[in-house]
């Protein structure tokens, strides 16, 4: 179910932004760059949920698959249906409006995108090229200071900012210098498609603004590195603060962008003592590593994980070495096969005297006693809830000729469907 997957994603963000806080505030309080900490958890927050996804749609594709079981029953009177299985009946109905809303959010974001990157291309016309100590810059009205562009990363001046005492103006051009040597318009660009691609995932939003913000903080720890006062700093970017600033794309690191952040950025200027600073490092790094560990712990609702182990998905022939490992079809010698004389499942009442008919693929594990493993049954399509309850209820009765790899019995993933029928009248 899309809406499982959409929590699991979320809750998974919001595991690896919290390790990220805490990593983060381990690195401030040692002097150490944090940026790199906010990259990795927004990386981490879309590729591991998708890496999940891929592997259950791999597995759902390469378990073996086997024809449709039909069981037909003699139909009654026709009755009043029951509906069981209505909690997920809503929720199946509800997923054409999850998917819709996603690809309408997606497309507004990127639409916006598009539209910001249009109208700097127009006020770029206008900018002139100016030269401050041998540095490139463009000057604009009052745009800026920023890094603006793709390709050339160009660094843009309001004229205002001329006025400015030297000193003060090459701690700009230092500052704007810093976010151009590191990329950071590509590297928001790339998020700012990232988080438009997802734009459900509050957690993922967060992350992209803390990343965001750890880029100012690193540029204004490199300022100050380069022996510039702290105090005066802190009084430029107030006095930067003041001025009014036009609306910067979010793909755009700028140095007084956003102002809200002005008061967390001069706090970070502050000299912590040695003492306090090894207390907070210790602390705060136990709890990014107990988070991360938390996240990993997170089984994904699609994941098939029989007794707890991985499915070897390996393409070549796997060694059999353990009793506990599944192979897919192609990976074995010898496949599944159905034995004769399995039981049929009982056809729902409700469903026979209503006329009903349906389908039930399923998912699960075959042992090399030859039995169905139960706490690896996985339903991936049903049309209703009582032909599932039929299914499960029978399946622990039948009897398979387990797979087979260099002459030795081993376990493999199945998927096998059943058909419920109402035979028509003669």
């Amino acid at each position: 179910m899309i809406a499982s997957w959409m929590f699991f994603a979320s809750v998974i963000a919001a595991l690896f932004g919290a390790a990220a806080l805490a990593a983060a505030s381990a690195l401030a309080a040692a002097r150490r760059p944090t940026r790199s900490i906010w990259l990795a958890a927004l990386a981490a927050s879309i590729i591991w949920p998708l890496g999940a996804l891929a592997f259950s749609l791999f597995a759902d594709v390469h378990g073996a698959a086997f024809p449709l079981l039909e069981f037909t029953t003699r139909a009654g009177e026709p009755g009043t249906l029951a509906t069981p299985g209505w909690v997920s009946n809503i929720a199946a109905a509800l997923e054409p409006l999850l998917i819709g809303g996603w690809a309408l959010a997606s497309i507004t974001l990127l639409g916006q995108l598009a539209r910001a990157m249009a109208a700097l291309k127009r006020q770029r016309a206008s900018w002139r090229p100016f030269a401050i100590d041998g540095v490139g810059v463009r000057l604009s009205r009052d745009t800026g200071p920023a890094v603006i562009g793709l390709r050339s990363m160009d660094i843009v001046l309001p004229e205002w900012a001329l006025t400015l005492e030297p000193r003060l103006l090459r701690m700009v051009l230092r500052h704007e210098a810093e976010h151009r040597r590191c990329q950071d318009p590509r590297i928001l660009f790339a998020m700012s498609i990232a988080v438009a691609l997802l734009p459900w995932n509050p957690a993922l939003w967060w992350c992209a603004h803390r990343l965001r913000l750890a880029m100012e903080l690193d540029c204004d720890a490199r300022v100050i590195e380069s022996h510039v006062d702290r105090d005066r700093y802190g009084l430029l970017l107030m006095l930067l603060s003041q001025h009014p600033q036009p609306r910067i794309p979010k793909f755009a690191p700028a140095l007084s962008n956003p102002t809200s952040n002005l008061e967390r950025r001069i706090i970070a200027m502050r000299t912590l003592t040695p003492k306090l600073a090894r207390a907070r490092v210790l602390a705060f790094s136990s709890l990014a590593a107990l988070c991360v560990a938390v996240a990993c712990s997170v089984d994904s609702p699609e994941a098939v994980k029989p007794h707890g182990d991985a499915i070897d998905v390996g393409l070549t022939a796997p060694k059999v070495a353990a009793d506990t490992t599944a192979f897919f079809e192609f990976q074995v010698e010898q496949p599944v096969t159905v034995t004769e004389g399995n039981p049929a499942p009982v056809y729902p009442e409700a469903l026979a005297k209503a006329h009903v008919s349906g389908t039930v693929l399923v998912q699960f594990v075959v042992s090399t006693d030859g039995t169905a493993e139960m706490n690896t049954f996985k339903v991936l399509k049903s049309s209703n809830g009582s032909f599932t309850d039929a299914v499960r209820d029978v399946l622990p009765n039948f009897h398979f000729v387990p797979a087979e790899v260099g002459g030795k019995r081993v376990r493999q993933l199945v998927q096998m469907p059943f058909g419920f029928k109402i035979p028509e009248k003669s």
